[in-house]
């Protein structure tokens, strides 16, 4: 696991929350990333929610600080990435989402 913080990616306030898309909120003190891209954006363990024992991860864009592309746990993500052989959130989302919302064009 890299050893960062997303408080030096972006300036996020400690104890800040930050939206989900698809609804609800996540303080940003309980994302660990994981994976980065060339964008500057993370795929983060979300490490206060669990499911079955393993913590959801989801997908920060570090410019306009939201988490996109919720999934169960990290095998789930994996699972995801090896079938498809492409960026993750990619494979989630349509071309609209991907450039007018994350501008990742």
């Amino acid at each position: 696991m890299q050893s960062l913080s997303l408080q030096r990616m972006i300036s996020v306030e400690t104890h800040e929350m930050i939206n989900i898309r698809e609804g609800g909120s996540v303080n940003v003190d309980h994302l660990i990333p994981f994976s980065l891209d060339h964008n500057g954006n993370a795929w983060c363990f979300i490490v206060n929610q669990m499911i079955n024992e393993e913590y959801i991860v989801a997908y920060f864009d570090s410019h306009n600080p939201k988490l996109y592309g919720i999934m169960d746990n990290f095998n789930e993500w994996l699972k995801v990435l090896i079938n498809n052989r492409e960026e993750v959130i990619r494979t989630i989302y349509d071309d609209n989402v991907i450039s007018m919302e994350l501008g990742l064009g």
